[in-house]
Order: structure tokens, then sequence, then C-alpha cells
């Protein structure tokens, strides 16, 4: 099976033209990393460059419709203008990202491992976990970068490079990883080998609060065991969010795209208003134009043919940051299409559930393009900006509830608990299936830990 998904790599990758798979890559590129994309473009194509305006900026227009976004007039109708001045928008979550490749770079290590290494920063969600298994990483390395790597190597850089970088537990698979780690850079008296232990050997019963049975296994005493449990939770649940950072990270995200209610209807727009414009250099264009119209049977010089390339490479570039929007709208109006509700009353209980090949087949794309064009993607909202995968849960049972739904009510019920008697995981059970929601223990418990909820023993207060 792994021969098989290795040669279905390589055809896929040879099925790829340069430019394809620069699209592949721009489509994955959110608004905060395009202008640096556009402006080395432009540093590097002396036939494209950028039209700098002095007229005041009418920021009341809507933006261009969805047919608007045509390939070959692309550069004279879209408008890219920089991003600095957007009173909501500034740099995400750059501060921890910098941070980590700054240790990074300190490294003795390969530029490709240094390289692979970065990538897999570059996956990791708000919790600081890695997204995605190896073979998964591997194929996404393959199509976008053209760069070879077996599972097993993924799996030696995120655990002798990436898991080594502080905040400690960053790059885990989950939190039980997560806590191993932390552990294992703390220093090994005692109490953290054995709660190494208990985490390593006896994470179910843990999380069952079975302690008689981790007792009567590990020899301990119940003082021993107390101990322990104190130390566990003093680690991290979150190595990956520093309040700090995230919190003004909330209020310097750009968004890629803004939807704004008018009271009669929701309109959708990218948020290209603050991009360089793209313009081809006139003359440079009608030399291209001669040549093209073979109004000269041969090109002059082999300066011609040079500037003649590099206006080819323009138009491209041109065209294929017009398939990107095209492709985000279209895959954005889907979006705004299946969770219309939500997106008019702001409430989390509307957001039905959708996975990524929901909306693959409702805009007649591969799956993978759906999750390049919500990868760390966010959207403007009448009530705040959220992250596209937000919107993204699965089904519970036949009745087409989403798992974010019932989060949101066991939230809401343990917040609404008594704090002297917390509730059981058997007790909220009964409580979510009091208000319609039938989930079984072991679900509320995964939805429990999810939330970052302790258990009830933790939460209770004396």
């Amino acid at each position: 099976m792994s021969r098989q998904k290795q040669q279905l790599g390589q055809e896929l990758r040879q099925r790829l033209s340069p430019i394809m798979m620069q699209t592949m890559k721009l489509i994955e590129t959110p608004i905060t990393d395009l202008e640096e994309v556009i402006r080395r473009e432009v540093d590097e194509n002396p036939s494209l460059e950028i039209e700098f305006q002095d007229e005041h900026l009418d920021f009341d227009n809507e933006v261009e419709d969805e047919q608007d976004y045509d390939g070959e007039d692309y550069y004279e109708k879209s408008t890219y203008f920089l991003a600095d001045n957007y009173e909501k928008t500034l740099m995400v979550d750059d501060t921890f990202q910098e941070t980590l490749k700054r240790q990074l770079q300190a490294l003795p290590i390969t530029e490709r491992d240094r390289f692979i290494a970065e990538y897999l920063l570059g996956n990791l969600d708000e919790n600081g976990f890695i997204e995605g298994d190896n073979q998964t990483i591997a194929n996404d390395l393959l199509l976008t970068y053209n760069i070879k790597i077996l599972p097993d190597e993924i799996e030696k850089i995120l655990t002798t490079i990436v898991q080594q970088l502080e905040p400690f537990g960053i790059g885990a698979r989950n939190l039980r990883e997560s806590w191993l780690i932390q552990l294992e850079n703390k220093e090994r008296n005692k109490n953290n080998v054995l709660a190494t232990t208990i985490i390593k050997d006896y994470y179910t019963e843990l999380k069952k609060r079975d302690f008689d049975k981790i007792k009567r296994k590990l020899s301990i005493t119940s003082e021993e065991l107390q101990e322990a449990i104190r130390t566990i939770a003093k680690l991290n649940r979150k190595p990956g969010y520093v309040e700090s950072i995230w919190e003004e990270a909330a209020s310097q995200i750009i968004p890629d795209f803004i939807i704004t209610n008018t009271g009669n209807s929701l309109q959708l727009s990218l948020n290209n208003k603050f991009l360089p414009k793209l313009i081809i250099n006139p003359e440079d264009e009608e030399l291209f134009n001669q040549f093209q119209e073979k109004k000269r049977k041969e090109v002059d010089s082999s300066d011609d043919k040079f500037i003649a390339d590099n206006v080819k490479k323009a138009k491209e570039f041109i065209e294929i940051l017009a398939d990107r929007d095209l492709t985000l709208i279209k895959i954005m109006s889907a979006i705004l299409e299946y969770q219309k509700q939500y997106f008019l009353s702001g409430d989390e209980i509307e957001i039905k559930p959708m996975i990524l090949q929901d909306i693959a087949n409702k805009v007649k794309v591969d799956i993978s393009t759906v999750s390049r064009a919500t990868s760390k993607k966010y959207v403007d909202t009448p009530f705040g900006i959220i992250p596209l995968k937000h919107l993204f849960s699965e089904a519970i049972g036949d009745e087409g509830t989403s798992s974010r739904e019932v989060k949101q009510v066991l939230q809401n019920i343990i917040q609404e608990e008594s704090k002297k008697k917390p509730l059981s995981d058997e007790q909220l059970v009964a409580a979510l299936k009091e208000k319609g929601y039938s989930i079984a223990r072991r679900t509320v418990a995964k939805y429990r830990e999810e939330l970052s909820i302790p258990v009830a023993r933790l939460r209770k207060e004396i």
C-alpha cells in the first residue's frame, strides 16, 4: 500500500504543470503572505510592475463579483493594495512562529531538514499540535515543493527537531504525547518519573479516574498518586497557545474574506484591497504582442527574447492570481451557502456539520484544493474574525447534529454546574440527554478534553 501511495503521488506530480503547481501554492497562501509573494515576483521579473495610484481609494465600493475575476484582463480589473492600513489587519501569530523559526536557525541541521521543519511548524494548530499524518505531509511536500521524503523521515524530523523546540510539547500528535514531551524536559525526580509512567502506561485509567487501579498496579500510596496528579495538572494542555500572543493575534488578523450583512442579503468579497496592483511594462508588452502576432519572423536579439519570456511569465503570474481568487471565492461562496444561518446569527449552535468533502462536492474540485483554500484562512464577519477551520465539524449520529454544537452545549452545562459538586462525565451524559443530545460517555470525555476542561475532581473548588 505504501508503494502504491508513493506511485500515486509521483503520477499526480507528473500530471501537474509548473503553472498548476504554482497555482496550488498560491491557493494555500494566506493574505498575510501574499503581498510578499507578489513583491518577490516583481523583483525577479523586470516586465512585471506595481502601479502606484494617488487617487483616494473608495472603501465603500463592493468588491467585484465572481464573474469579474477574469484572467485575461485581471491585472487591469483587480486591485491589490498594501495590507497595513486595514483597521482589522495585522500579522497572525508571527511572534510565536518567528520565535520557533529563530530556534530552528540556531540548530546545526541541513537546509533540507530546516525547510521541512519549518513546513511542519506551519502545520501546527492553535494548540501547538501537528495536523495531518506523516503520509499526508509527505504527499503535500511532493506535490507542492517536489520534495521526496518518506513518512519515517518526517517522523524523525518531527521528534528530533520540532519537538525539541520551546515551549516544550509543541509538535505532538495529541495531548498525551505533548505531556510526555514536557515531562521529558523536566528534572528527572521521583515525582516526574511517576507522572511520566502514569501518562505513558496508564493514560486510559487516568482519563477514567481509576486511581485505585493505578495505585494497585504501581504499588504506590495515595499521597504519591496525588502528588503525581498535581504535577500532571500543571502541564500545559495547549503548548502552542500563549495567552498574551494569541490575545494580541486575535486583534492582528488579516482576514482573507469579508462577509457583510446588508440587511437583505450577505455579501462576500475577497480582502484584496490592500495588495499592490500589478501591471505589465507597456513597452515590454508591445514587444511581446509583436512577437506573438508574428510581425517579426525571428527575435532580433537575445535581449528581445529575454523580454518576451519575462512578459510571458508576468502574464502567467497574473493569470495564476486570477485563478487563485476565482477558486477561493467559489469555495468560500459554497461555505457561506452551507453555513448561511450561522453567518446571519453568529450563534455557533447554527454551525451545521460540514467536512471538506462536502464543499469539494459542491464546488466540484478535489478535496485537497478545499483543504489548501481553507488552510490558515480567516473570514471577517459582522460578529468578528474567525478561522475557516472553525466552520468544519463532523455530524454526530443520524440526526445531523454537529460536534461543535454538542461541545458548545457541554461547555455551557459545565459553566453552570456547582463548583463544589462538579458533574462527572456520567452526569454530563445525563444532562446532555435532558437537552436532547444522546452522546456516549467516552464521547463526552473526548469533547471535554478537547475543550481543555479537566475531570470533575480537578474542577472541584474547596
